[in-house]
């Protein structure tokens, strides 16, 4: 049987810090979590300038995010589940505490769902012939 024993923590010896294309993933991630809320932008190379905007100070950030919502979803309701979702992924696997989560509601989707997965499907058979 295998003793674990516990290292005393010593301070810190050196700096950790986050970069801002990883607080984006963090962001990205979260999002992900939140059903028919998307970022605005259409392509990932474009998010971080247009979608995503991330300011930091010494421990604490900020983030701005630019959403499209679906219309079948309460627009208050939607915003606050990318807001608790966010704060709680970035809190959790960095060191920053997040001191707000702008979320700017720049557009409605009304698409179906399934009526988009039938005209890709569409374009992708088109395509094949």
């Amino acid at each position: 049987m295998k003793r674990f024993t516990k290292i005393p923590q010593v301070k810190s010896e050196g700096k950790v810090s986050f970069s801002s294309d990883v607080l984006d993933g963090i962001v990205l991630l979260a999002m992900r979590e939140v059903e028919d809320v998307e970022l605005v932008t259409p392509s990932e190379r474009s998010i971080k300038n247009s979608s995503i905007t991330i300011k930091r100070s010494k421990n604490n950030v900020s983030i701005d995010v630019a959403v499209k919502i679906h219309f079948t979803q309460s627009m208050s309701e939607a915003a606050f589940k990318v807001q608790e979702a966010i704060r709680h992924n970035v809190e959790a696997m960095t060191d920053y505490h997040v001191d707000a989560v702008n979320v700017i509601v720049k557009d409605v989707s009304f698409y179906d769902k399934n009526v988009s997965q039938v005209l890709t499907e569409q374009e992708e058979t088109k395509e094949e012939n």
